[in-house]
């Protein structure tokens, strides 16, 4: 039998981003039927993020000027939360939470609604089905 080493309490943002990435992941599907090379740029996207993003540094270490740009990212206050939670052991924020989560769930539907349109039109395309 393994030996599996007890996992924390899941932290406040470990729902919302996986919610929401996977509607940004819709989105970039239903482009890349008409954009070939948005893989390409996703790559450079993400790696830019994560660079972007206070994973490897907390956010207090910018300077005052540049910490309201990385509120601009749509990572810092989830990993923010995680890192309250996880490394300090404090109690997380969840109006700040519950807003993130309403956000998420926003990206969501819109991320929905645009890869419904391209979904028709494959369809059309390759006459799979009628569509109504």
């Amino acid at each position: 039998m393994a030996y599996h080493p007890p996992r924390p309490a899941a932290a406040p943002g470990d729902a919302a981003p996986g919610f929401a990435h996977r509607r940004v992941n819709l989105v970039l599907t239903a482009l890349g039927v008409y954009i070939r090379d948005i893989a390409q740029a996703v790559t450079l996207l993400t790696t830019v993020l994560m660079f972007l993003s206070p994973i490897f540094y907390p956010a207090s270490a910018l300077p005052e000027n540049l910490q309201p740009l990385l509120l601009l990212n749509p990572l810092t206050p989830a990993l923010g939360q995680v890192r309250d939670v996880l490394i300090w052991g404090k109690v997380p924020n969840w109006q700040e939470w519950l807003l993130y989560l309403v956000a998420c769930a926003l990206v969501a539907w819109l991320g929905f609604a645009w890869f419904q349109k391209p979904v028709r039109g494959l369809r059309m395309f390759y006459n799979l089905t009628a569509v109504p």
